[in-house]
């Protein structure tokens, strides 16, 4: 494994250093990074070293008075100079024995000295931030013998971790579990002498591995950052993570999600080469399990997930209640409206087998937008999804003229001090799985609206037959059952209670969006089957081999 990383570092150190030096104080550090450990790992080529004191000197000039970094968007930002900071104390680390390098590690040493006053006093805006500051913090106590440096890790650390019942961290996203909080959360056990973040991360990591499919795709839909509309997130960016948590726990899961992890292609490359510089034990096989293959459902509560599996089909289906809390769109909001995806895995065993990628639930109503379940709720096999929208039309009344946001527009009208006549519309959506399939019940009372369920297949290739009309080369509208021909499968959808109307054969984002010029909606192929309001729709959709 190390020649193959030795391989990868060198190639990372050339290609970087073919251009002119990062703007950026992060590309800065990993840089420097790369030609230190290229030139360790076998590139001894003392041109590298050099590039990685260019990257140091360059790195000292953008730090303030404070010790932060000024490049980047957010300007001498305490946790944006934390990614760089700890960047630079797993340098010294791998550095600071050899000989060769001791040079590039005196000088890192002295911007992590510079960095101590803005890490000792800075703040966070963001749940993963806390750990990203509190490890380079930790870092700092460690290197320098900093005391004030380790209280402030530990007044951090006081806050408890946000991990979740079901393994998540509150923010839900693999992005910033793989990158940020789990290899923090490492690093804060071992120099604060925490052995329960060990457990914090085995605990995400397994949450993470129930949420991967068979093709490694880890799933996205719950995450409360910008990694929620992602097509892949792969489970190979944990599998450094998994090789070093099968080590440390001998974990046989977790061994066979790293050797996974790898053959996808495996973590961000300085991750593992620093690793394994300063703990070769780790380039040592994990210990395996076989994987047992789990059926039926798993509900992960707090994130609203729920994961039904079986021999050759997967089913994820998951409420989104964050929208109707915050009442708003927002940055940490987990807004992606798609309730449902379908995998069924090629008969063939060697194709992609087919993805419904994003199932959605659109309707006219006041512009608030697509359907967004907010309870999930497990019983007779099958998941229910629960939401009540309203609207509201305003009384006259003699009232302050005060400027007010209603949950829908804004306005000089004093909203909260008048009567209100309230339009509802209630859905409940209930998805059951089948061995090759899923069952889609749609029922709705209240106001009468169009309503569209939108399957989206992404950039499936399928010929379209039966009573389908297309509304334009990737779009179709579903009058009857349809047939859909794909490489090595077929696809039936059968609809019952459906109103076929082309006009309403749309998905609309909500207002939210749609004021700005923008969307959240889904590309590729697309088909639409209508309905109205209120009333029952049925949709079966089947997935079996071409014959």
């Amino acid at each position: 494994m190390l020649p193959t990383l030795s391989h990868r570092v060198s190639l990372l150190a050339r290609a970087g250093s073919a251009q002119p030096l990062p703007l950026h104080h992060r590309g800065l550090q990993q840089h420097a990074e790369a030609c230190a450990y290229a030139f360790l790992t076998g590139d001894a080529d003392p041109r590298l070293l050099e590039r990685a004191a260019e990257c140091l000197a360059a790195l000292a000039e953008q730090q303030g008075d404070s010790g932060l970094f000024r490049s980047g968007d957010n300007v001498e930002s305490p946790p944006d100079s934390s990614f760089t900071v700890n960047g630079l104390a797993r340098l010294v680390r791998v550095c600071r024995p050899h000989r060769a390098t001791r040079e590039p590690a005196e000088q890192a040493l002295d911007v992590l000295r510079r960095s101590r006053p803005g890490l000792v006093t800075g703040g966070v805006h963001t749940p993963n931030h806390r750990w990203e500051l509190a490890a380079a913090l930790a870092q700092l106590a460690d290197l320098l013998h900093d005391d004030r440096c380790g209280d402030r890790a530990d007044v951090w650390l006081a806050e408890g971790v946000d991990l979740q019942d079901d393994g998540l961290f509150s923010e839900r996203s693999p992005n910033y579990a793989a990158h940020v909080t789990d290899p923090c959360l490492l690093v804060l056990a071992d120099l604060r002498d925490r052995a329960d973040l060990v457990d914090a991360v085995h605990h995400n990591l397994h949450a993470q591995q129930l949420l991967t499919d068979s093709t490694g795709r880890v799933e996205t839909l719950q995450s409360r950052r910008q990694d929620q509309s992602l097509d892949h997130f792969s489970i190979a960016s944990f599998a450094w993570l998994h090789r070093v948590i099968a080590h440390r726990t001998g974990c046989g899961q977790c061994g066979s999600a790293a050797l996974r992890g790898e053959e996808l292609g495996g973590s961000d490359v300085l991750d593992a080469v620093a690793g394994a510089l300063l703990d070769p034990e780790l380039l040592t096989p994990p210990p395996t399990r076989a994987q047992t293959g789990r059926t039926g459902w798993t509900v992960l509560e707090p994130s609203g997930v729920a994961v039904h599996r079986s021999e050759s089909t997967r089913l994820l289906v998951r409420a989104a209640p964050d929208v109707a809390r915050t009442g708003r769109i927002a940055s940490g909001v987990a807004a992606n409206p798609t309730f449902a995806h379908l995998r069924v895995d090629s008969p063939t065993g060697d194709g992609p087998g087919v993805w419904l990628s994003s199932i959605r639930l659109s309707r006219a109503f006041f512009g608030l937008g697509p359907f967004r379940g907010r309870s999930l709720l497990l019983g007779h096999g099958r998941i229910a999804l629960h939401e009540t929208q309203a609207a509201a039309y305003y009384q006259p009344a003699q009232v302050e003229l005060r400027y007010e946001f209603e949950g829908r527009f804004a306005a000089e009208m004093g909203f909260d001090a008048r009567r209100q006549d309230l339009v509802t519309l209630t859905t409940e959506v209930a998805v059951t799985p089948r061995p090759q399939g899923m069952d889609l019940v749609v029922e709705t009372s209240g106001a009468a609206v169009p309503h569209a369920v939108e399957l989206g297949f992404g950039r499936t290739p399928f010929e379209v037959a039966g009573e389908a009309v297309a509304l334009d080369d990737e779009r179709w509208l579903v009058a009857g059952p349809v047939t859909l021909r794909c490489e090595d499968a077929v696809v039936r959808i059968v609809p019952e209670g459906h109103e076929p109307e082309a006009a309403w054969a749309a998905y609309d984002p909500g207002e939210a969006y749609t004021f700005l010029g923008a969307t959240d909606a889904v590309g590729g192929r697309r088909l639409y089957v209508t309905t109205r309001s209120p009333g029952t729709l049925r949709i079966s959709v089947s997935i079996e081999e071409d014959r």
